[in-house]
């Protein structure tokens, strides 16, 4: 055998094994139980800002906020009640979306309806900046390479288990030493980077204890400011909006619902008369709180702030009912 051909074989031999190793390594977890799943990134984020700017305006609805509207909102059920038009989600998990709005304000080739996702809370001067990064991200870094790999690797991630994260191997060799499995998750990440939360499969009860004490802590660190400050924070804000609207566009702020004990620290701390009463005098965006509308308000957060899977649809055909009635959209 000549040295091309040993180096050929060679190469065949440790394709073949490289092979059956990560076959293997499939096997051993999908027969536990794990099925393969989708990954959220900033490149998965940046792919999705790129789409909004290249797609007819006139018939774009692109959404931003954070996990609420992203376990609630279906691009589906949208696109099936508004079939000329196209959805994006641009939420954020943990994050505030005033940075993108920001960024789609000084984008001339946006000029869709945008709703805005948010809360009192989120509109206070601290939490601008919070999806900074993000916007950093596609603007500095996501070039052809980043978008063509970003793709690969959504291919792969919906249908190998171990193209995940959590299935590393040497990750799992620490769970394994400290007796710490790979999670399974009651959600869902979509190819639309929605979410579909399954909450028959999650710890209800230690979710609610985890949202409620999170979000006191967070109060007790950062006290809202005053109703002259927060308002007076909003003026970058209306700027942007101001902007989009000059250019055709159409944006929409929407308080989103919470429950229980979620919704009495919300009360607390931003009252609606001091906040977002004031949110809807000083801006020229439409402005939809959740308490006005029984459809969004009568909805069940098992945690007391996200909506089940069973519910997207529903939530998301009541938005659009919602939006309708303040001309924002055309009638069905």
């Amino acid at each position: 055998m000549t040295g091309k051909a040993q180096a050929i074989a060679v190469i065949v031999i440790a394709g073949l094994v490289a092979a059956a190793a990560v076959g293997g390594w499939e096997w051993l977890w999908r027969e536990r139980g794990f099925t393969p799943a989708l990954y959220d990134d900033r490149d998965l984020w940046a792919a999705h800002r790129h789409r909004v700017v290249n797609v007819d305006q006139a018939h774009n609805f692109t959404v931003i906020g954070a996990s609420r509207i992203q376990l609630a909102f279906s691009t589906r059920a949208f696109e099936d009640t508004l079939p000329d038009w196209e959805a994006t989600l641009l939420a954020i998990n943990g994050h505030y979306p005033v940075a993108v709005l920001e960024d789609l304000a000084a984008d001339e080739d946006f000029a869709g309806v945008l709703m805005v996702a948010v809360d009192a809370r989120g509109l206070a001067h601290w939490h601008h900046d919070m999806s900074s990064p993000w916007v950093r991200h596609y603007h500095r870094d996501f070039g052809p390479q980043r978008r063509i790999e970003r793709r690969l690797l959504t291919f792969l991630q919906q249908r190998l288990v171990v193209v995940g994260s959590p299935f590393n191997l040497v990750r799992r060799l620490e769970g394994w030493i400290e007796n710490q499995p790979p999670p399974k998750s009651y959600t869902t990440l979509e190819s639309d980077r929605t979410i579909a939360a399954d909450y028959e499969q999650a710890d209800v009860p230690g979710l609610r204890e985890h949202f409620t004490q999170a979000l006191a802590a967070d109060y007790e660190a950062h006290p809202p400011p005053s109703p002259g400050r927060w308002l007076s924070d909003l003026e970058r804000i209306e700027q942007a909006v101001s902007t989009i609207q000059e250019r055709g566009g159409r944006v929409v702020f929407l308080r989103m619902p919470t429950a229980d004990r979620h919704w009495q620290l919300d009360r607390e701390n931003y009252p609606r008369e001091r906040y977002w009463d004031r949110l809807a005098e000083a801006t020229s965006a439409t402005t939809i709180h959740f308490q006005d509308h029984p459809e969004l308000a009568n909805l069940e957060l098992p945690d007391t702030s996200h909506i089940d899977q069973s519910d997207r649809a529903r939530f998301t055909r009541a938005l659009v009912d919602i939006l309708n009635e303040h001309k924002v959209l055309p009638q069905r």
